[in-house]
């Protein structure tokens, strides 16, 4: 049946007004879209880096705690100006804090961040992210590419941190990591380098970008106003003019911001000068040392403490200084991350020293005698550098060496005494090769086995030395008149068993040869007849031992104590018979 043309009508209105629905639908969903976006556009937070490289125990894990404002008050005496003591909170030691002892990084590298707030509208104004390597070995070179990259290069900066209580390695951890972070930088610009012209890569330019950057940070740097506290420290091209780098300023460009850091400070006064002895030239040294280094790299050296909380804040400020506000904008000349303080070259235990503010004059000025030109070229002789410098015509001398020379090391007397080490396991096939030739000597040299099929020669002894230790126990005793043997083969008692008497024959000996019965006549006559005085003293002790027992006893003899006599006068006849041929055998001579 055909539908009727209202039917007909009012289905396509039905369908008209659901495409109309869609079709508003769709654009509200696409005003929503375009307005969470613009919203989420605005509130995109900026983040920046710091890299922390150091040794394990030199108080990195207190600098991330202070960086992010986690603090632990605990109060500990300081010595007065007259020789008391009175209590003063602080934080505590960097190295015996117990959220260190918990919170120890066993990570090779680690991350952690924290929101930096503008003070006045409380809204985050940038995520700073920390991170931490936990070793300079080059190994870790794979992990250092997540922290510093070509693209978050231009976003960080690299904090080296120094134990006060070991301040004889500073030369050494200083080279060690600065040479770790020169292969980074050279990993950074290769990168984006497949098909590129003219030996550019991505990383290169950013790597170029970044020199030109710092150098022009270190020649428009300006000392704050002491007058006016308030005003900020402003590097700008068109406010300063960039004067030309002094000597010894920026020799070597990393292109990444780098802060010093000498953590643990109070280790000055209550460790080095109290127990080993340091004196005040000895820290001058020290520090004048540092700020060459620190000024070859164009990076800033700071002292912290937890016992001076504001060494803290100090360090905080110029990170966040370097990173987000050493440019203001063009509306306010007042930066909100503005660095105010001033250098501080005196206090030992706080020192600080921002990059540009530095030069040789004022280090020399620190003590006269340091020769700033020398220690660098030792440096660069260190380091492998060639020296650019037309005055670098002497002799060079290693700056390690010369520095551990000044500064003795000694032994870290609050280490463990069993600190636990990486064991690597040598290859077994390597050992194996390592050891084949010694191996093979070993049993060539090794002598034959003996043969266990044909006949074995007999032993031979030595009797001279037998009845030697016997003592003389009588000789009181009368010898026996000399008499003759009437048995011609009784032998002499102490004749070698290869000829032994059995059954009244004699045995040949086994190797063929006729023995010598008497090679030393005299020897042997002296040590029967000591024989023959030992065995008469036995019998005289064994006759007052039984005779009594025989007197007391009523029974009759019976046949076995006649056997024990006449077995008794055998032995005397056999002794009778030795006296005779002694005394024969001296009669012969």
């Amino acid at each position: 049946m055909a539908p009727k043309s209202g039917e007909i009508s009012l289905v396509d209105d039905k369908e008209s007004l659901t495409k109309d629905t869609s079709l508003s639908a769709n654009e509200t969903e696409e005003i929503w879209s375009s307005i969470l976006k613009g919203v989420a556009s605005s509130k995109i937070v900026p983040t920046k880096n710091l890299l922390i490289l150091g040794d394990r125990e030199s108080g990195k894990t207190a600098l991330i705690r202070h960086l992010k404002g986690v603090e632990d008050e605990e109060t500990f005496e300081v010595p007065n100006a007259n020789g008391t003591m009175s209590k003063s909170v602080g934080t505590g030691t960097d190295d015996s804090s117990p959220i260190d002892k918990h919170s120890n990084n066993e990570l090779a590298l680690s991350y952690t961040f924290v929101e930096v707030k503008d003070d006045e509208a409380e809204d985050t104004l940038t995520r700073l992210g920390i991170y931490q390597l936990a070793g300079s070995h080059e190994s870790y070179q794979s992990l250092l590419r997540f922290a510093l990259n070509s693209s978050t290069l231009p976003d960080s900066l690299v904090v080296i941190v120094l134990d006060w209580a070991r301040p004889w390695t500073f030369i050494e951890t200083l080279q060690r990591w600065i040479k770790f972070l020169e292969v980074g930088i050279e990993n950074i610009k290769t990168e984006g380098s497949s098909g590129t012209k003219d030996g550019w890569s991505k990383g290169k330019v950013v790597v170029e970008e970044l020199k030109e950057s710092i150098e022009r940070f270190i020649q428009t740097y300006s000392e704050p106003d002491s007058t006016n506290p308030n005003a900020a420290t402003v590097n700008s091209e068109s406010e300063d003019v960039a004067l030309p780098l002094g000597p010894g300023v920026l020799t070597t460009n990393l292109s990444v911001p780098l802060v010093v850091v000498c953590t643990k400070s109070d280790k000055v006064s209550s460790y080095l000068e109290r127990e080993l002895d340091y004196k005040e030239e000895r820290f001058d040294y020290i520090q004048q040392c540092l700020r060459t280094i620190c000024l070859k790299y164009g990076a800033a050296l700071f002292y912290t403490t937890t016992r001076l909380p504001e060494t803290f804040t100090n360090l905080r400020q110029y990170i966040l200084h370097r990173l987000l506000g050493f440019r203001p904008t063009s509306s306010d000349t007042k930066s909100a991350f503005a660095f105010n303080i001033k250098a501080n070259y005196v206090e030992r235990d706080r020192v600080l020293v921002p990059a540009g503010s530095d030069s040789w004059r004022v280090i020399k000025f620190l003590k006269e005698g340091f020769d700033c030109n020398e220690l660098l070229q030792g440096w660069n002789l260190d380091m492998g550098e060639k020296s650019s410098s037309e005055e670098d015509t002497g002799e060079k001398i290693s700056a390690r060496k010369v520095y551990e020379e000044e500064i003795i090391a000694h032994e870290d007397r609050d280490k463990p005494l069993s600190v636990q080490t990486t064991i690597e396991a040598e290859d077994e096939q390597e050992f194996f090769q390592r050891h084949f030739d010694t191996l093979q000597r070993a049993n060539s040299e090794r002598p034959p086995p003996p043969s266990v099929v044909g006949p074995m020669a007999a032993p031979s002894y030595s009797y001279g030395d037998i009845g030697a230790d016997i003592p003389d126990l009588d000789n009181s005793l009368p010898k026996a008149p000399p008499r003759t043997s009437p048995n011609p083969q009784v032998k002499n008692p102490l004749q070698p068993p290869n000829t032994t008497i059995t059954n009244g024959t004699t045995a040949p000996p086994s190797n063929g040869s006729a023995p010598n019965p008497n090679p030393n006549p005299s020897q042997n006559n002296t040590q029967n007849e000591v024989l023959a005085n030992f065995f008469q003293n036995l019998l005289s002790k064994k006759t007052t031992t039984t005779g009594p027992s025989a007197t007391s006893s009523n029974e009759p003899i019976t046949t076995p104590a006649i056997n024990k006599q006449d077995n008794r006068k055998m032995v005397e006849k056999e002794l009778n018979k030795l006296r005779t041929t002694t005394t024969s055998s001296m009669a012969g001579k």
